[in-house]
């Protein structure tokens, strides 16, 4: 498991020295500098936040080039942990860290959370894109039931289960039961994914997955959580899609505008 650790510590290292080469290449946006800290060494899972001050250093970076949710003050960081292996190069973020908790087999389980597996076919878990520190919404889809020839049978339908779920680890299963890191370049077969969850909803999404097939899809962390709404086959009538599809246009060619106006 350290082996793995150190390996995934390294691609995400020269990924993320890749990209700081990037930000600092790139010439001036116009929009004022501001410090954040970029990791000089690997910070391993279950690290303390205290000992990640070694590990990092200031430098200056436009504002319009920052995640969101960069580490602002180091003492914001408080007595948090690690939560994944982030690699030399990689902008220091809170998403990296969470409240102190247990290390299991590398990974950190977060105080008040539980650590719960989901194993999934490529499609519905998202093709092996799903990495670490990701977050999904978890959906279900039951298929019509009947409870015998004299019964009335209920429609089918598509729901979320669960809105802004944090991804602890992912690997790839086997027949066997071994297991192996995947990324999205080594995604075959089926994807088991440790979600961190509430220890209110373990049970729901257990019975979800009971119920019927479950799909993933990837959210950006700084969008709001979704609505839960049950979607069945009327939603799928050529009337109802037409305005579905005209509706989302309409909210992409905004943002696409506004994009334009606050670059121009």
């Amino acid at each position: 498991m350290r082996n793995r650790t150190t390996l995934v510590g390294g691609l995400l290292g020269a990924l993320g020295a890749l990209l700081l080469g990037l930000l600092v290449l790139k010439p001036d946006s116009g929009a004022p500098a501001k410090t954040t800290y970029v990791v000089r060494e690997a910070l391993a899972p279950g690290m303390r936040a205290e000992d990640v001050r070694a590990r990092v250093r200031a430098t200056e970076v436009p504002g319009d080039l920052l995640p969101q949710r960069r580490v602002e003050k180091l003492e914001d960081l408080g007595d948090r942990q690690v939560v994944r292996a982030v690699g030399p190069g990689e902008i220091l973020t809170l998403d990296q860290f969470a409240a102190a908790g247990p290390v299991a087999g590398g990974v950190v389980v977060p105080s008040g959370y539980e650590a719960l597996t989901i194993e999934a076919d490529p499609a519905p878990g998202v093709g092996g894109y799903v990495t670490p520190g990701a977050r999904v919404n978890v959906y279900v889809t039951v298929s019509e039931q009947g409870g015998g020839p004299l019964a009335q049978s209920a429609p089918g339908y598509t729901q979320l289960v669960l809105g802004h779920v944090d991804v602890l680890a992912v690997t790839r299963g086997t027949s066997t039961g071994e297991a192996q890191p995947v990324d999205a370049q080594a995604a075959q077969g089926k994807v088991t994914l440790l979600l961190q969850v509430a220890p209110a909803d373990v049970a729901v999404l257990i019975h979800a997955q009971a119920r019927g097939p479950l799909w993933f899809s990837l959210v950006n962390r700084d969008d709001p959580a979704p609505q839960a709404r049950r979607v069945g086959t009327d939603a799928l009538e050529p009337g109802a899609r037409t305005a579905a599809v005209a509706a989302g246009r309409a909210v992409q060619d905004a943002a696409r505008d506004n994009g334009q106006e606050a670059t121009s």
